[in-house]
């Protein structure tokens, strides 16, 4: 059995009427018996006028009715969730993610280094743990035995670890300046406005399928199947052995 997961809650952004995605985050956090709850409110379908001038402002994001908005909105009410609910922290997934089998391992020796951090840090710190865009850490910056790095941008929104003071800090952004891009790069927005501090896990621990090509996106028209898995895995295999060699791996 796995040892217990060092957060107090799991989300999973999910879109309501898919269910192959449902059985699918069944399965995987299954296998490790993370409990977990799906956020179902926010489907496309629920979006309206009003909702899209309240939260989302921007040529990118107040426009016409869209999946990034509803996947953005999905992880903005997961922060409300956490503040009306007092959840101290979470991590947080979207609904197409696959774990390393050392996962709990590796994110609970994440969630220790980063717990001896000051608050101030913590209290500003989101945690990445997936290799989605295929960033790395770069080599010179590794530490044997040290898997918690502090980088200036996000990676991704697909695996991510945040505590109930900037999940309050973010939702306090949104109600004064609202969510002018995709959920991942306004992250990377609250850097200067709100001093948001990126971490990345090393070894990343977590892959999207919609980037591996395992499963079809449900944001864009990304490419999946047998190509797809193949140039993902090629694609890895180049930044992760060969691109070091000449520099930096970020």
């Amino acid at each position: 059995m796995s040892s217990p997961i060092k957060a107090d809650k799991v989300y999973v952004v999910h879109v309501s009427s898919n269910l192959e995605r449902e059985e699918h985050m069944k399965q995987e956090l299954g296998r490790f018996n993370i409990p977990f709850e799906f956020m179902l409110k926010g489907d496309l379908k629920d979006l309206s006028r009003e909702l899209v001038d309240e939260y989302f402002s921007g040529d990118q994001m107040s426009g016409p009715f869209c999946a990034e908005q509803s996947c953005a909105l999905k992880h903005i009410y997961i922060y409300q969730k956490m503040i009306e609910d007092g959840v101290g922290n979470a991590l947080i997934f979207e609904d197409d993610v696959f774990l390393t089998d050392n996962f709990i391992e590796v994110f609970n020796q994440c969630i220790d280094e980063f717990s001896s951090l000051s608050e101030e840090i913590r209290n500003k710190g989101l945690i990445n743990f997936e290799e989605s865009t295929l960033r790395y850490v770069p080599k010179e910056r590794v530490k044997e035995g040290i898997v918690l790095y502090e980088m200036d941008r996000s990676r991704c929104a697909g695996a991510y670890f945040i505590n109930s003071n900037l999940a309050k800090a973010i939702v306090n952004d949104v109600q004064v300046n609202k969510c002018d891009k995709p959920l991942d790069w306004y992250h990377n927005t609250l850097v200067d406005r709100i001093a948001l501090k990126h971490f990345w896990c090393h070894p990343a621990i977590v892959q999207q399928g919609s980037h591996n090509g395992k499963m079809a996106s449900t944001i864009d028209d990304k490419k999946h199947g047998g190509i797809r898995k193949i140039t993902w895995k090629i694609s890895r295999w180049y930044k992760q052995k060969i691109r070091p060699l000449f520099g930096s791996r970020e």
